[in-house]
């Protein structure tokens, strides 16, 4: 990857295109690499979803997300109750997934709640991954109730850009929200 030193992090919501020049006169031969790749003790998702084309490149740049926990339990609860979704739970060797539901029609990244202790903490460093709700202040009332903490209460983006809000998880990562209106 051009100009990139991989970091241990704890939030991983990573698809970085390899050259910023995709996005402008895509052709055939420029494509996005498709797999994942392990670094300095990181998992890395590449992804295209694009065939070849002589048209522009259209798609968003991310498209998943992981959360690391510590208790899964604990997680899908407090998720599930504070953001008002089911999660589904995956059992792969070494690691455990909850997904986040996915609509392929929808517009966004989606992602998991992930438990694998020897790749990935819980922390307040590294990415940060916003989740678009509808009402911020409903989401951060049912934070302390479920085991988290409010870090930033709602703040005004300015503009049309909409509001945002950051909580700490039940597993000691720092979560943000982003609703359109107020």
């Amino acid at each position: 990857m051009l100009g990139y030193q991989p970091r241990r992090c704890s939030l991983l919501a990573i698809l970085v295109p390899i050259d910023p020049q995709l996005y402008k006169n895509k052709k055939p031969d420029n494509q996005l690499v498709v797999g994942f790749f392990y670094s300095n003790g990181l998992l890395f998702y590449l992804n295209n979803q694009s065939s070849p084309s002589t048209s522009p490149l259209i798609m968003n740049p991310i498209n998943w997300f992981e959360i690391p926990v510590t208790d899964m339990p604990r997680a899908i609860s407090f998720y599930e109750a504070v953001l008002e979704f089911d999660l589904k739970l995956n059992e792969l060797p070494g690691m455990q997934m909850a997904w986040f539901p996915n609509d392929p029609k929808a517009s966004g990244a989606t992602g998991c709640l992930m438990l694998a202790p020897t790749h990935y903490t819980p922390s307040h460093e590294g990415t940060l991954v916003y989740f678009s709700v509808k009402d911020i202040d409903a989401v951060l009332t049912r934070v302390p109730l479920h085991g988290g903490k409010v870090l930033q209460g709602k703040m005004a983006l300015g503009g049309e850009h909409g509001f945002v809000a950051h909580f700490e998880d039940s597993e000691g990562n720092r979560v943000a929200l982003h609703a359109v209106s107020g």
